[in-house]
C-alpha cells in the first residue's frame, strides 16, 4: 500500500521547524511519501516536497482538502503541523476501513463540530448524541473525500479566520458523517493512541500521537511547546539509560 502523509502551512514564523518535528519523528518506511500543501513557496533549504495552492483563504486549514493533493495513492494520512507522531504511518490505516478518525471529548453539537447548515432533525439529534471529530488527524483512501468536504465549506467562507476555522472543522465532521451514513463504527478509531491538547502532558508509551492543538493562528508558541516536549522526552530517556 502506497501512502501519502501530508500537512498544510502558510510558513508563518517557525512553521517549517514544526513540520521538521512532525515529519522527522515518524518512522520512515519505503511505502510512505511526505508532502506539504501551502499557499506560498517554502523557505530556502526546506527539504520536503511542497505543492503551492494559491487560493486566498483567510484560514490555512482549508488547504487540508485542496484539489492539489496528489492523486494515485492507496491511502492518505493528514496530520496538522502541530503534531508529533512516534510511530509507523501504516498503523494509522486499516484495510477494513475507508476512513480513520479521532474522536473528541465534546459532543458534536458544540460550535467547533456542528455543521450549521444541517437542518435534518435526525442529523441534529445525531450531533447531540455523539462526540465531535478532531480535524487535525484523519486518514482516507478515496481522494474524492476531499471534494465532499470542500462542497460543505466553500459556499460559507467568511474571510474571518476564527469563524472559518470552525467552519473547516464542522465541514469535516459533517463530511465524515455523510460518508459513513452517520455510523462511526465504519471508521477506524485512532483515539486510543492520540493525546489531544498535548501541551498539558509528557510522553507515555501508550500514546503515539501528540497533538498540540488549540486555535492560535500562529506557530511560534506551538514550536516552543513541541520543542519542550521533545527535550523532556529525551531527558527522561537519558535518565533511564
Amino acid at each position: 500500500m502506497k501512502i501519502l502523509v501530508y500537512t498544510v502551512t502558510d510558513f508563518k514564523h517557525y512553521a517549517d521547524n514544526c513540520i521538521e518535528m512532525l515529519f522527522g519523528n515518524i518512522e520512515k518506511k519505503d511505502n510512505v511519501d511526505f508532502c506539504v500543501i501551502s499557499n506560498i513557496s517554502p523557505p530556502d533549504k526546506f527539504k520536503y516536497k511542497t505543492i503551492v495552492d494559491d487560493k486566498k483563504y483567510s484560514y490555512i486549514g482549508f488547504l487540508k482538502y485542496s484539489d492539489k493533493v496528489p492523486s494515485g495513492y492507496d491511502a492518505y494520512v493528514y496530520l496538522d503541523s502541530d503534531i508529533i507522531y512516534f510511530g509507523d504511518v501504516n498503523d494509522l490505516v486499516n484495510d477494513k476501513f475507508s476512513l480513520s478518525i479521532v474522536i473528541e471529548s465534546l459532543r458534536m453539537n458544540e460550535d467547533w463540530f456542528r455543521y450549521k447548515a444541517a437542518t435534518d432533525e435526525k442529523e441534529i439529534r445525531f450531533f447531540k448524541d455523539n462526540n465531535g471529530l478532531n480535524a487535525g488527524t484523519f486518514c482516507f483512501k478515496d481522494i474524492s473525500f476531499l471534494a465532499l468536504v470542500r462542497s460543505f465549506y466553500e459556499p460559507f467562507i467568511s474571510g474571518d479566520a476564527h469563524a472559518d476555522a470552525r467552519l473547516e472543522q464542522s465541514s469535516y465532521n459533517y463530511a465524515v458523517c455523510q460518508y459513513v451514513n452517520f455510523d462511526f463504527s465504519l471508521c477506524f478509531n485512532l483515539s486510543s493512541v492520540v493525546k489531544l491538547f498535548a501541551s498539558d502532558c509528557w510522553f507515555t508509551p501508550e500514546k503515539k500521537l501528540y497533538h498540540f492543538c488549540g486555535f492560535s493562528n500562529e506557530m511560534f508558541s506551538k514550536f516552543i511547546k513541541m520543542s519542550n516536549f521533545l527535550n523532556e522526552k529525551q531527558r527522561r530517556y537519558n535518565k533511564l539509560t
